[in-house]
C-alpha cells in the first residue's frame, strides 16, 4: 500500500477537476423487433422493444425470467377486461387469460413464485417472440388489409 502511495504522489501536481455532466446508461436503437439483451449479474432482463419500419415505438417491455406471468399476463388487459394489447386481443380471440395457455414454455406464475430457480429463462424469448409477430400481424390486419386483399386476388 505505501508502494502504491508514493507512486500516486508523482501524480498530484499534474491534478484537475472533473466537471460533473450527465450521461445516458441505456440506449434503446430503433430495431424491427430485434433482440435486445441486457444481462447484469446476477440479473438477467430481457427488453422487448417492437418497432415498424419508421422506427414507431409498438411494444416497449421489460422482462426477466423470474417475472410474475400471471401479473404479465394483466398487463394485456385494461382493468375492464378489454384487451390493451395486441398480446391481449389474441388472448381475447382464444379466450384465454394467462400466457401459459398460449405455450408450454411459459411457466405458470405459480411456479415462478414458488421456485423461481427451477424456471428455464428461454420462455422470456418466447414471449417476444409472441410480442413481435402480434403487433406485426396486427399491423397487417388494420393497416394493409386492402394490400393484402388485392394480392391475394391477383394471385389466385
Amino acid at each position: 500500500m505505501d508502494n502504491l502511495r508514493k507512486e500516486v504522489r508523482y501524480f498530484a501536481p499534474d491534478k484537475h477537476r472533473i466537471q460533473p455532466y450527465s450521461t445516458t446508461a441505456v440506449s434503446l436503437v430503433a430495431s424491427d423487433g430485434g433482440n435486445n439483451k441486457l444481462a447484469f449479474d446476477p440479473f438477467y432482463v430481457q427488453l422487448i422493444r417492437v418497432t415498424d419500419s419508421y422506427g414507431k415505438e409498438l411494444c416497449l417491455d421489460a422482462v426477466s425470467p423470474s417475472t410474475d406471468t400471471d401479473e404479465l399476463s394483466d398487463c394485456q388487459f385494461n382493468p375492464d377486461g378489454t384487451p390493451r394489447t395486441a398480446l391481449g386481443k389474441m388472448m381475447r380471440g382464444l379466450r384465454v387469460t394467462k400466457l401459459h395457455r398460449l405455450s408450454p414454455m411459459i411457466p405458470k406464475g405459480a411456479k415462478i413464485r414458488s421456485d423461481p430457480h427451477s424456471v428455464k429463462p428461454g420462455w422470456v424469448m418466447v414471449y417476444r417472440d409472441l410480442c413481435e409477430w402480434l403487433y406485426y400481424m396486427n399491423a397487417c390486419a388494420t393497416q394493409l388489409l386492402q394490400q393484402i386483399l388485392l394480392l391475394l386476388e391477383m394471385g389466385s
